[in-house]
């Protein structure tokens, strides 16, 4: 897992991880979008085959409630490409469950995924500042 932006652009995303009750360990996601800027959480998924799975689910929040559309990427093993969803969603500061069919990535195979990828982008993002939680990230049948 890591954090990553655009060195050139003041846009900045700073990641931490903390405890939250009922929850466990959660991440925390504190970012900076400036105009036409991006930042990213990356998950290396080492290979893994999602084949078997047709959903990918995760829990978020924020701070203050948001009406938003998020970019999330999956990279292949072995190629520079790409595929990705925008998916509008209001978030809100009490958690929510999202759900996205993988199909909806319109890859040719799911059996050797690299990065799993939650993107932040200016011109989608209604906020330019702001907190974003995200936990229990998960493909299901």
């Amino acid at each position: 897992m890591g954090a990553a932006y655009d060195p050139n652009l003041p846009s900045r995303l700073t990641e931490s991880y903390v405890s939250e009750p009922q929850r466990g360990c959660v991440a925390r996601l504190e970012y900076h979008l400036a105009d036409s800027g991006w930042v990213a959480l990356w998950i290396k998924l080492r290979d893994a085959n999602l084949a078997p799975y047709n959903t990918l689910s995760f829990w978020a929040r924020v701070d203050y409630a948001v009406a938003t559309t998020i970019k999330i990427e999956l990279k292949p093993t072995g190629t520079d490409y790409i595929a990705f969803v925008y998916q509008p969603i209001k978030l809100t500061e009490n958690w929510q469950r999202f759900s996205i069919p993988l199909q909806r990535f319109q890859l040719n195979s799911l059996t050797q995924m690299k990065e799993l990828i939650f993107t932040l982008e200016a011109q989608q993002f209604s906020t330019p500042d702001g907190v974003i939680w995200l936990d229990a990230i998960s493909v299901q049948e």
